[in-house]
């Protein structure tokens, strides 16, 4: 939920702090995004068919580096799932994929809090991501 941008001190009231990564998202005004659980009300109908012409959902939420890591991982996802021998979508979703690049998460605790992401393709796939997102963030 923090996105590694504040943490909060113990005690009966806590107190919210900035952290490292936090200050360098404010003093590179980079904007901060919040994934927000979906609404359990709302429900999403689909009629015809399911193929569109609609451009792939690579950078709707995305700046210029989160494109550039939302690309970087979806190469990786293709190599690792030819590797694998299983279909792409099996090692991350598009939806997974654009929300690690959203987050760039540094520590694999952060990972957990993408859709997608549980202890076993945490386990799986957790350290090559993360290497993934630094690489393509620098």
């Amino acid at each position: 939920m923090t996105a590694g941008w504040v943490d909060f001190s113990g005690g009966q009231r806590p107190v919210v702090m900035l952290t490292e990564g936090g200050q360098d998202g404010i003093h590179e005004r980079r904007s901060a995004r919040i994934l927000l659980p979906p609404d359990k009300k709302a429900k999403v109908r689909v009629t015809g068919s399911r193929k569109s012409s609609r451009p792939a959902a690579t950078s709707v939420d995305l700046d210029e580096v989160g494109r550039c890591v939302f690309e970087a991982l979806r190469a990786w996802r293709v190599e690792t799932a030819r590797k694998e021998k299983v279909p792409p979508y099996v090692v991350g979703s598009d939806r997974t994929l654009r929300e690690v690049a959203m987050l760039r998460p540094k520590q694999e605790e952060a990972l957990v809090q993408v859709h997608g992401i549980g202890p076993a393709k945490l386990a799986k796939y957790g350290e090559a991501m993360l290497d993934v997102v630094e690489k393509a963030s620098s």
